[in-house]
């Protein structure tokens, strides 16, 4: 019985370790910016770094709450179905909003104003076998269900210029004209 217990306790803390290690995830930028009202997002590079199984992204999410004050973040990976890496394989994405690549987006609120900092939390599930194979049994072959890794994300609401501020840059722009006129009449 103590045999028996002592096994258990080693391959619960092979799995644990097998979870907590089997992902690495860099975003690309960590940092995006966009005007209030408009959307951006990152791209990521993956790393399935567990020599032994295969790595399933389910989803992802941003942590940081309450967002809507500041915009709503969306999931490109999930939607897509699952994406599996094979042991030790890396997938690399860059954001693209009319392919629909990368990891996430942010869109922003009209009101967005200043920096959020946050995490993006990649979940996935761990399996010993390809899920696209033909041997594969989900009964038999998960190591893990919900596993995740994250990575620091900020977002940077950049300030709309006010219509009083474009007023000064119309201003200072014909000034500057009028300038160059008289200064060229005066040379002449």
């Amino acid at each position: 019985m103590k045999k028996t217990l002592q096994l258990l306790c080693a391959a619960t803390a092979t799995l644990l370790a097998t979870a907590a290690q089997a992902a690495v995830l860099t975003l690309s930028p960590a940092v995006i910016s966009a005007q209030p009202g408009q959307t951006a997002g990152w791209g990521f590079s993956l790393l399935n770094d567990d020599a032994d199984n295969y790595l399933l992204v389910t989803g992802t999410d941003f942590t940081l709450a309450p967002l809507s004050a500041f915009g709503s973040y969306a999931d490109l990976l999930g939607p897509r179905g699952v994406i599996t890496l094979a042991p030790l394989a890396s997938l690399t994405e860059s954001y693209d909003a009319l392919l629909g690549t990368g990891i996430g987006q942010l869109s922003f609120a009209p009101s967005a104003d200043g920096r959020l900092d946050g995490e993006i939390q990649l979940h996935y599930a761990l399996s010993s076998v390809d899920p696209n194979s033909l041997d594969f049994d989900p009964e038999l072959h998960f190591v893990s269900f919900d596993a995740s890794v994250g990575a620091q994300a900020s977002a940077l609401a950049a300030a709309v210029p006010e219509p009083s501020t474009w007023s000064l840059f119309a201003i200072a722009g014909l000034l500057a004209l009028a300038r160059r006129r008289f200064s060229s009449r005066s040379s002449a």
